[in-house]
């Protein structure tokens, strides 16, 4: 029988040190433990970007993170540069004098300039001091004075969103020219300057059809700011490149099934193929490293010189054939041995890396959660994990009644649907397992009245009977019926779908039963979801007949917002940190930033902190994070105007968790093992 290896709890009153040594600094191109040199000759390579020189006698490529550069006509190689860092995306300057490329040698990825006699290359410079967002995809205008490029900026989601942006030469922060709603790539600008050409396509999503309408080619005026679309349609238009003679356009376009070269006449808007031999594209992506390789016109407009199919390519603009430019490129590759740790597939035991919904009960005695799919209880502060049941359905959601006899929780099986179900835990230990309500689809996140006599229980909308995936609700429903499961099911009111970024919402009831507790995303007017700015996590109340609703505090970022019970203040989780904030009765919903805090607060966690929950007297907080969980007396919730910055690096030993010394308990992890299977409790059903 495999074995659980999760966590035991020790309760303290000390504060935790910073283990994280946040000293020195970062160099990609230092030697990162054992290493060796990989060096071999080649005659092709893989997704190459390459320019061509303005003298039309050289190009410049990419190859395994290192730039060449190659006669036009073909032979070996030159190799300009060398090491750890991955250099990439080269661009000679309009008078050839110097090339632009990304490089992650400044330890992220960053736009550099290096002085080009010919035959190698000066000392890089960078292009903007910066340390955060990724930039790339960078190309001249046509003076040569200022660079464009792509500014990768997070959102709700780990993919971000791309901003175009121009910098000076000569230094500066840059310039934002495109900002929000979705995707830019590839940049050309007329002799005059006055002009911008790029592709350009809404927010990332992984239902984009390939063949659809994703990508287009947009024309800008750099006086005006009016934009247009050039071209675009099924198939999209992506990596425009503007013509020597600036009366054309090469651009890609998925087309049958294949990647093909066009050209766009700018004159009369008609267009052609001129290849389909290309590589596969990345259209349906986003294009981190462009939708297709760069490439470039001959400087007598009669070719365009392109990668695919391993070879640097010369393909004719009148469609008539390509020719290989053929090249040899000497290689050599530093790798580092990879840390590996032992790993036992078949082990007695398996460590719980992650748990959801912890809860402690009144008494402060016992730790219940959620790990693996099932529920495990604990003695505090050394017990071992048990099964609170020996059920095969998945278990979630845990909640103790107010008096600590009995836990609620939820569950769901393909086959069976979902149950709420109650087990007596008189005395710590599980008892017997009662089912309150059965659903056809999903149940989560239970809550008990103050008196101990009523449960809400939040209800999906019956996705999986219409063939659809559980994560695809219309909404969820907030249901309310008697603790005993033997009166109705009323439902009180539905909220949002909230999408998978977002916690499905929690609710609770007030102090004395007469309303609810629950929050929802605030729809954003003109704003879809899917952009890049999310909607506002709005706590509101309502009475239990679905009447009154009243909107209470409006939270930028918030993943859930949990009402004390005495309703005096609102814990909150937001970007992955534990808050408290003060609850004021103005009559009108406040809203909250803890950057500009309108009212009192403290941060809980500067490394990460989730399922805030109250103890049902209110004297507690609780919060976890990974397979740690934390407990504070809420009177040791010292509230202020102002809170340690998310961001606060080296501070963090000073205050870690937001506490000052003596402040708050806390819980520590240990490990603990418990038999898998271990339940005690046959299932009813």
């Amino acid at each position: 029988m495999r074995q659980l290896l999760t966590l035991a709890i020790l309760l303290t009153t000390t504060t935790l040190a910073d283990t994280v040594d946040r000293s020195g600094s970062w160099d990609v191109n230092a030697p990162l433990g054992p290493s060796a040199l990989l060096d071999f000759t080649t005659d092709e390579g893989t997704w190459m970007n390459l320019d061509v020189h303005p003298d039309g006698s050289k190009i410049i490529f990419d190859l395994l993170g290192d730039l060449y550069v190659v006669s036009i006509d073909g032979g070996k190689a030159v190799r300009l540069t060398e090491g750890a860092a991955y250099d990439m995306q080269p661009r000679f300057s309009p008078d050839g004098s110097q090339v632009l490329f990304n490089s992650d040698r400044g330890n992220v990825k960053n736009a550099w300039i290096a002085d080009f006699d010919g035959e190698s290359l000066g000392d890089p410079k960078v292009v903007v001091e910066q340390s955060s967002n990724m930039i790339n995809a960078a190309n001249w205008t046509a003076d040569g004075d200022w660079v464009l490029a792509r500014k990768r900026i997070t959102d709700i989601s780990s993919i971000g969103i791309a901003e175009l942006w121009l910098y000076d030469t000569n230094g500066g922060n840059g310039v934002q020219l495109i900002a929000d709603g979705g995707e830019v790539d590839s940049f050309s600008t007329t002799s005059d300057g006055r002009y911008l050409y790029l592709a350009q396509s809404g927010p990332f999503s992984y239902e984009r059809d390939p063949h659809g309408p994703i990508w287009s080619i947009m024309r800008v005026d750099r006086e005006t700011g009016e934009s247009r679309q050039v071209t675009g349609g099924n198939g999209s238009a992506v990596v425009p490149v503007l013509s020597p003679d600036e009366q054309s356009i090469a651009f890609i376009r998925r087309a049958d099934n294949k990647t093909t070269l066009w050209i766009h006449d700018l004159r009369d808007s008609s267009e052609r193929q001129v290849w389909d031999g290309l590589d596969r594209d990345m259209i349906e992506a986003f294009g981190g490293n462009y939708i297709y390789p760069s490439y470039d016109w001959t400087p007598d407009g009669n070719s365009l010189v392109i990668w695919a199919g391993g070879k640097i390519n010369r393909v004719a603009a009148d469609g008539s054939g390509n020719d290989v430019i053929p090249f040899e490129a000497d290689v050599a590759v530093t790798y580092h041995e990879p840390l590996r740790a032992s790993q036992d597939p078949d082990s007695d035991t398996v460590q719980a890396r992650l748990i959801r919904w912890p809860v402690i009960s009144p008494n402060g005695t016992t730790l219940v959660f959620n790990a693996l799919g099932h529920l495990y209880f604990q003695t505090l502060p050394d017990g071992s994990p048990q099964r609170v049941t020996n059920g095969t359905a998945f278990e979630f959601a845990p909640t103790y009644s107010p008096d600590g006899s009995r836990l609620a929780f939820t569950t769901w099986s393909d086959d069976d649907g979902a149950t709420l179900r109650t087990v007596s835990m008189r005395r710590g230990t599980p008892g017997s397992v009662s089912t309150v309500y059965r659903s056809k689809t999903q149940l989560v996140n239970p809550a008990w009245s103050a008196d101990g006599e009523k449960l809400l229980v939040v209800a999906g909308s019956a996705v999986n009977l219409r063939g659809g995936i559980l994560g695809s609700e219309l909404r969820h429903d907030i249901l309310v019926m008697d603790a005993d499961g033997r009166g109705g099911v009323t439902e009180v009111t539905s909220t949002t779908n909230r999408g998978p970024q977002r916690r499905v919402t929690r609710p609770t009831f007030s102090q004395d039963g007469s309303r609810i507790w629950f929050f929802d995303d605030q729809p954003t007017e003109g704003q879809p979801r899917g952009q890049r700015t999310p909607a506002k996590t709005v706590l509101f109340s309502i009475k239990l007949d679905g009447t009154d609703k009243r909107e209470h505090v409006k939270l930028r970022y918030a993943q859930e917002a949990i009402v004390s019970p005495d309703e005096t203040r609102v814990a909150f989780t937001e970007q992955h940190n534990a808050y408290v904030m003060a609850l004021p009765r103005v009559g009108a919903p406040i809203e909250f930033n803890p950057g500009s805090a309108s009212v009192s607060f403290a941060q809980l966690t500067s490394d990460g902190g989730e399922w805030v929950t109250w103890s049902a007297d209110g004297a507690h907080l609780t919060w976890g994070f990974a397979n740690k969980v934390y407990r504070s007396a809420a009177d040791d919730l010292a509230l202020g105007p102002k809170a340690e910055p998310r961001d606060s690096g080296g501070s963090r030993a000073r205050r870690r968790h937001g506490q000052r010394p003596g402040d708050a308990r806390h819980l520590e992890c240990l490990q603990g093992m418990a038999r898998r299977g271990q339940g005690r409790l046959q299932d009813d059903r």
